[in-house]
């Protein structure tokens, strides 16, 4: 639902972009547009890093003494 909402703004940002382009752009420069917003799943972000953290503990038999959400990188591409 609130995927929707951003894409709506995203048309009307998209509109008002290219009627700014179209106008003043060539005197000015133009604007570029933006891209579309992904949410991301907290959900399934938390339970792969708890997923990760176990494995460390039970399988290999080490701890992450340092565990805070600034040693977890989340790429462009959606991949922790």
């Amino acid at each position: 639902r609130y995927q929707a909402l951003l894409d709506a703004k995203l048309k009307v940002d998209h509109a008002l972009t290219a009627c700014f382009n179209w106008a003043l752009g060539w005197l000015v420069g133009s604007r570029p547009f933006a891209e579309r917003v992904k949410l991301l799943n907290l959900a399934d972000i938390l339970l792969l890093v708890s997923k990760v953290h176990a494995h460390e503990i039970m399988v290999d038999g080490l701890v992450n003494g340092d565990p805070h959400p600034g040693n977890i990188m989340l790429l462009q591409d959606g991949r922790i």
